[in-house]
């Protein structure tokens, strides 16, 4: 088929007449060809006229990106079957996916290159140019995006009562520990050992071994650390 013989019909046609119907205007020269909204480029055409003359122009121009966003959109907006059948939609609706995925792609997106960045007092995000990141992380703004603030807070406040919790059993096992250290130290230094290996084989049967029991008396008893060295012979005659 002649696409163009009968897309110059088709507006030839609506050149000459006067619709007393809905009709659409439309560019005889698209835009995205180089075509203007000048009077002598635009015609009235019936819903499917309109729809008939992309299809003629996108089989004239078949990889024009812009024809075929244009009859992609007019499937869309108006529920596809008023102007086109099965199968014409079937065949439209595939170029018009793989354009889109085109277009959203690398330096086709109206995007690329920009980022994301989320303000937590104004609960807000925005993309921005990289560039622009120091300017607004001066604001108040962070490299990021939240999808959803409140349930961004709820978790916030529950990550915040978890810490708490773990600080608060550490500070207690800590402070076991402590009591249990100055506990054993009282035990030693009131003994008459040689020195803290004598003390793990008479009173803890060795339960223990010296070498924990110098690291939990160095970590907890200030008075062993003070006086404890590492060329100074540990007994407990030093300690009372």
């Amino acid at each position: 088929m002649n696409y163009e013989l009968q897309y110059s019909k088709l507006i030839k046609r609506a050149k000459t007449r006067k619709l007393d119907c809905y009709k659409e205007v439309h560019h005889i020269i698209p835009r995205c060809l180089g075509g203007g909204d000048y009077k002598d480029n635009l015609v009235e055409l019936t819903a499917r006229e309109h729809f008939i003359a992309h299809i003629l122009l996108l089989k004239i121009y078949p990889s024009e990106h812009g024809l075929i966003k244009a009859v992609g959109m007019m499937c869309i907006s108006n529920n596809n079957q008023d102007r086109v059948s099965n199968r014409m939609y079937g065949w439209l609706k595939k170029k018009f996916s793989k354009e889109q995925s085109r277009s959203q792609t690398g330096k086709g997106n109206s995007q690329f290159g920009t980022i994301w960045v989320t303000n937590i007092d104004k609960r807000e995000n925005l993309k921005i140019s990289p560039e622009n990141l120091n300017e607004f992380s001066q604001l108040g703004w962070t490299k990021g995006r939240i999808l959803d603030f409140d349930n961004y807070f709820i978790k916030i406040a529950k990550r915040k009562e978890e810490i708490l919790v773990r600080e608060k059993l550490k500070e207690a096992k800590i402070e076991k520990e402590r009591k249990e250290a100055n506990k054993l130290f009282l035990s030693f230094s009131q003994g008459n050992y040689e020195s803290i290996r004598d003390f793990d084989r008479k009173f803890l049967g060795e339960t223990y071994g010296h070498k924990k029991i110098i690291r939990i008396f160095t970590k907890y008893v200030p008075i062993f650390k003070e006086k404890n060295t590492k060329k100074q012979k540990i007994n407990s005659s030093l300690f009372q």
